[in-house]
């Protein structure tokens, strides 16, 4: 791929894996400011709570009264995750977990519905999975820390 030096068999300079680490956490960080439109759709699902649960039970979701509340709390503090780029591996299994019902039973309406469902569920899953990159919370957390990344907020 193009002239990434940890991608061939050369020696990287300090500098060069420096530069290529901003670039991967810079392209982290977009994916997660996209996720974090999460918040938009828990905040307007909690502050109409009563229209979410008659939307959850005009779908056949089992105790919508109930789901309605964890579906916005998950999507809210979820999308808030992700902006800051905290507990962001368990706030894509969350989200992630939110979109596959989704992307199962298609109820996100909009633009071709289950591709866009499917979009966010990978981005989650992704971002779940390798993290939040240099520019989140975590990172200025962990640089701060004098653990050496072992105490319970480094490992999240």
């Amino acid at each position: 791929m193009g002239n990434d030096c940890c991608s061939n068999a050369t020696k990287c300079s300090e500098e060069e894996v420096k530069k290529h680490v901003m670039k991967k956490s810079a392209g982290l960080l977009l994916m997660r400011l996209a996720l974090g439109l999460f918040m938009i759709h828990g905040y307007s699902k909690l502050t109409d709570i009563n229209g979410t649960t008659a939307f959850f039970s005009s779908l056949g979701v089992p105790m919508p009264g109930i789901m309605a509340y964890v579906v916005g709390l998950t999507e809210f503090l979820g999308g808030l995750a992700m902006i800051l780029g905290i507990f962001t591996s368990i706030a894509g299994v969350l989200l992630g977990s939110v979109m596959l019902v989704a992307f199962s039973s298609n109820f996100s309406g909009g633009l071709i519905s289950y591709e866009l469902d499917l979009v966010f569920l990978m981005l989650a899953l992704g971002i779940g999975l390798i993290g939040p990159g240099k520019f989140s919370l975590k990172a200025l957390i962990k640089n701060k820390c004098n653990c050496g990344g072992n105490c319970p907020v480094c490992k999240l």
